[in-house]
């Protein structure tokens, strides 16, 4: 059994390429890809999965541009019956893959000095390395994703920064 993820074209290129390595778009689509067993988004996937109910129907074909997921073998569970995936699983998935991406993203970056090795270069050549085809519309998402990515983190820094000062200051008074 199958389901189909509508993730964007980066993020579908980096999935497959965490699957399977090396994939081109030369193929008339990508390969299904599978979740490891114990990973969380095969929980997210054993959770949501449920029986239809009155005037629901299972997607039978994969619609243009969606990624193909194979359903794994789940102890206890029906697939025949329990085949049905609701539209807040599905994209509750596609946010926990977004997280994925996003550490994956972070652990390339966070202790970079960017005055040594620009961003720009630093991004491509990861895009590279991760299977993303680096067209302007998947180099500018990565770089916006990567720039909040920085601005959460160094909003944290501050964060912390303020509360030691704060709780230092109130020592000395």
């Amino acid at each position: 059994m199958e389901i189909y993820l509508n993730l964007p074209r980066y993020l579908q290129e980096w999935f497959v390429f965490q699957c399977y390595g090396e994939w081109t778009s030369k193929y008339y689509r990508p390969p299904v890809c599978r979740f490891q067993r114990s990973s969380i988004e095969s929980s997210i996937l054993r959770m949501g999965l449920r029986a239809p109910r009155f005037g629901e129907e299972p997607m039978c074909r994969c619609p243009e541009g969606w990624t193909r997921v194979e359903v794994p073998v789940f102890k206890g569970i029906d697939l025949t019956t329990r085949n049905y995936l609701p539209e807040k699983t599905r994209i509750a998935l596609e946010s926990c893959l977004r997280s994925r991406f996003d550490v994956d993203l972070w652990e390339c970056i966070k202790d970079k000095d960017f005055s040594i090795v620009p961003i720009n270069e630093m991004l491509e050549a990861w895009m590279d390395s991760r299977g993303i085809e680096p067209n302007d519309t998947n180099f500018h998402t990565v770089s916006k994703r990567a720039q909040r990515l920085r601005e959460r983190a160094v909003g944290r820094a501050r964060q912390q920064r303020y509360r030691m000062a704060k709780k230092n200051a109130s020592k000395n008074a």
